[in-house]
């Protein structure tokens, strides 16, 4: 290479590792200061709320005080009618209650601009950052055809993954998930079937019961972890980049992603038991391609961007689960609840089908140029697959429901 392109090379990461990544760790750093005084403002909120909401302001309340060393002592507040807030330079002013909402509310939408505005820095750093690596490229005569296997296989392993799952179980690679998921097809279509072709089904009627009790009572404590690790805070459903942070929130928010990852390892014993049963008839190729699909889709969010708006689409998904897996807990108690249940089937995938569009809707943002400018890919993803599944769906519907009714 010429020496003097290899000098702007240089120049170019320099840049890169010195100045752009260094601005967006700080910049990462004051948005989650930011998030942090919005939480704090919110649960400050709360408290005011639940103190006019149950004359507390009036009568007074106990509490208790750490005074060290684990130790703690009752106190009683007798007027807790007014509050004394920070407003800066370590200066308070006592306040009403209802003094306190207004100047709160006033602090909190302040505090959603800056975090508005770090947010469009954030992806303005992003995007330049992928502009000189696009230059860099161009420098060095290569193009993505250039690259050798390993090359690719380092920068999509490596270089644009989270780096604070890379040593998660099941997520420094992706050979374990592809192995899950051969091993999942290869018992559903080959060797279960071949298994059970002599022999009686079996009724695991015990154990669909408390498989469908853990599926529903996971799912819904997975919505309200999900839930509660940002989109009770500082998340919206608008765009919301993903940044890499290592605040108690982010991390929250990554742990929960792992465990949507094997909460859909373990819905694969789905297929599972209807072999078992010999239940050919249920295990269609949607079936089949759904399960699969949501596995490496789960996958793919944990390990490029368990957090931002990329994390939003499990929350429909999990409450949809809780109702679904409840609905085959009834279908497992006997004749009597099945035929009691049977009509609300269809509008159990009607719901399946209002998933999938929010998840459609949602997920097109990502698509704007300002929204996630360097994680266009994923959206591509995510938006074929949830359309995909949407039209399977849709399919499935008016030929099982509509298609019946007219004949």
């Amino acid at each position: 290479m010429d020496p003097q392109i290899q000098q702007k090379v240089l120049q170019f990461e320099t840049f890169v590792n010195d100045v752009l990544k260094a601005d967006l760790a700080k910049l990462a750093e004051k948005l989650d200061a930011r998030n942090a005084d919005v939480a704090e403002f919110l649960q400050l909120k709360s408290m005011i709320t639940t103190f006019q909401n149950t004359n507390v302001e009036k009568t007074g309340f106990k509490t208790k005080v750490d005074i060290g060393n684990n130790f703690f002592i009752q106190a009683h507040v007798p007027d807790a009618s007014k509050i004394l807030l920070d407003v800066g330079l370590g200066h308070y002013i006592e306040f009403t209650l209802d003094e306190a909402l207004v100047v709160i509310n006033i602090r909190i939408k302040l505090l959603e601009q800056q975090i508005a505005n770090l947010r469009s820095a954030i992806a303005r750093t992003n995007a330049h950052i992928k502009l000189i690596l696009i230059t860099i490229r161009d420098l060095q005569g290569m193009r993505e055809d250039d690259m050798g296997v390993m090359d690719i296989y380092h920068y999509l392993v490596d270089e644009i993954s989270d780096p604070r799952v890379s040593d998660w179980p099941l997520m420094s690679n992706p050979f374990g998930i592809v192995l899950i998921s051969l091993a999942y097809l290869f018992f559903v279509l080959y060797f279960g079937p071949l298994y059970m072709k002599d022999r009686k089904p079996h009724a695991l009627v015990k154990t669909m019961i408390c498989y469908n009790i853990s599926i529903a009572t996971a799912s819904a404590v997975l919505f309200y972890g999900i839930l509660t690790s940002g989109y009770t805070t500082h998340l919206s459903m608008g765009c919301e980049p993903f940044v890499i942070s290592d605040d108690s929130i982010s991390l929250s928010m990554a742990r929960w992603m792992w465990w949507i990852l094997i909460l859909k390892i373990a819905e694969l014993a789905d297929t599972i038991i209807f072999i078992l049963r010999k239940k050919y008839n249920q295990i269609s190729f949607l079936h089949v391609y759904h399960h699969t699909a949501t596995l490496v889709l789960a996958w793919i969010t944990c390990k490029y961007a368990p957090g931002g708006m990329w994390t939003f689409v499990m929350l429909p998904n999990c409450a949809v689960h809780v109702v679904m897996y409840m609905y085959y807990l009834c279908a497992c108690l006997g004749p009597k609840t099945q035929k009691i249940i049977t009509p609300w089937k269809k509008y159990v995938t009607r719901l399946q089908l209002i998933q999938f569009a929010i998840m459609t809707v949602h997920t097109f943002q990502a698509l704007l140029p300002s929204c996630e400018p360097t994680r266009k890919p994923l959206a591509y993803i995510y938006m074929s697959q949830v359309a995909f599944m949407f039209y399977m769906f849709l399919d499935y519907y008016r030929k099982s429901y509509l298609q019946k009714k007219i004949k």
